[in-house]
């Protein structure tokens, strides 16, 4: 019996067709997620997505405080040790300046030369001289000075201190009678009886008397007292003597006017003797009164530079002697045209004189500057 063939109901699937379909739904689908995010995204997942953006904001903010707060320190940091290395830098700066005007200043005051030439050095320790009696004692002591052949005599016009050694010995004073000679015949200035141009004579009694030959003739009184005490020129000297006091004796009395010489007595007439405290009234005198700037000025240029003009060559002024074994020397230290002491230094008969008298200065110098003057 031959069998009918049975009638299909339902076709045979194509796979092909199906697989091509699926796979454009899925394209499609990606497709749409990608175009339309907003669409495709979920609400809770939005949330979380959002809340993590902040948390990240929030993060990167604090990361960029944090930097910024370590990047400033940083700056302060630089800023402050930029500060000190320029305050450091100004202050050796300062130290450098302050050195070199204190070496300006000793080597205008001292002859460091001359110091070097005698080997000679400046105190080690000034603080241990405590007073000037230390001082004079530590020159004497220096120099091999028997003290018995001196007289020493200080004062200090910042504090009014004084010293004195034999100040009451009478003793030939050489050359610095020429002090207080120079010093009357300003007062007679003043008083209008000369003028500095005024023509004194020198003759034979000023050659006689000197025991020195020198020009005779007329000369202005301004020219001979510049001779008396810069040069020490003794013709131009007996010269002012004979003018106007007539002689020694003239000379001694109006000296007794001038300043208190009742302790010398007759000494003075008979030679040119004083002590060193009378030397020191004198001194005292013209050092404080303005009237006489004009000594003061002969006497800062006296020369040559000897005794206590010796080591300190500047800010001095002063009138040194000699005769025969009298060596003396009396002065006024000025800074800053103001006095700051006077010194007044007499030897006889000493091999010592020379470098007592210029040490002495030296030392009274240097311990006044460090006591008084740089403090």
């Amino acid at each position: 019996m031959v069998q009918k063939k049975r009638r299909e109901i339902h076709k045979a699937p194509n796979n092909r067709l199906h697989i091509t379909f699926i796979v454009v739904t899925i394209i499609a689908l990606i497709l749409a997620v990608l175009l339309f995010p907003d669409r495709q995204s979920d609400p809770d997942l939005e949330s979380n997505n959002n809340e993590v953006a902040s948390i990240s904001s929030q993060t990167n903010d604090t990361n960029e405080t944090d930097e910024s707060e370590i990047v400033a320190s940083s700056d302060n940091s630089s800023v402050e040790e930029t500060t000190d290395s320029l305050q450091t830098s100004e202050s050796e700066e300062e130290e450098e300046v302050e050195e070199d005007n204190t070496d300006s200043e000793i080597a205008r005051i001292y002859d460091l030369e001359l110091m070097d030439a005698m080997n000679m050095s400046f105190l080690e320790d000034p603080e241990s001289l405590a007073t000037i009696d230390d001082v004079v004692q530590y020159v004497i002591d220096e120099t091999g000075t028997d003290p018995s052949t001196i007289s020493v005599a200080y004062y200090n016009f910042l504090d009014d201190s004084t010293y004195n050694l034999n100040e009451n010995y009478s003793q030939i004073i050489a050359s610095m009678y020429k002090v207080g000679l120079v010093a009357m015949y300003i007062d007679l200035i003043n008083e209008g009886v000369y003028s500095y141009d005024t023509m004194i004579t020198v003759d034979g009694r000023a050659l006689s008397a000197s025991g020195e030959d020198g020009q005779t003739g007329e000369f202005t009184l301004d020219s001979l007292m510049q001779q008396t005490i810069m040069y020490s020129n003794n013709v131009s000297a007996w010269a002012l003597i004979y003018h106007h006091f007539g002689g020694w004796n003239g000379y001694v009395q109006a000296l007794s006017n001038f300043t208190d010489i009742s302790s010398v007595g007759d000494m003075a007439y008979s030679d040119n003797y004083l002590t060193s405290a009378i030397l020191m009234d004198i001194f005292s005198t013209v050092a404080t009164d303005p009237s006489y700037s004009y000594l003061i000025d002969l006497m800062s240029q006296a020369t040559p530079n000897q005794l206590f003009t010796a080591y300190v060559q500047d800010g001095m002024a002063n009138k040194f002697g000699r005769f025969e074994n009298v060596v003396t020397d009396g002065g006024i230290y000025y800074e800053n045209d103001e006095p700051v002491y006077i010194l007044i230094g007499l030897t006889e008969d000493s091999a010592t004189s020379d470098s007592f008298l210029e040490t002495l200065n030296l030392r009274v110098n240097e311990w006044t500057r460090y006591h008084y003057i740089s403090r």
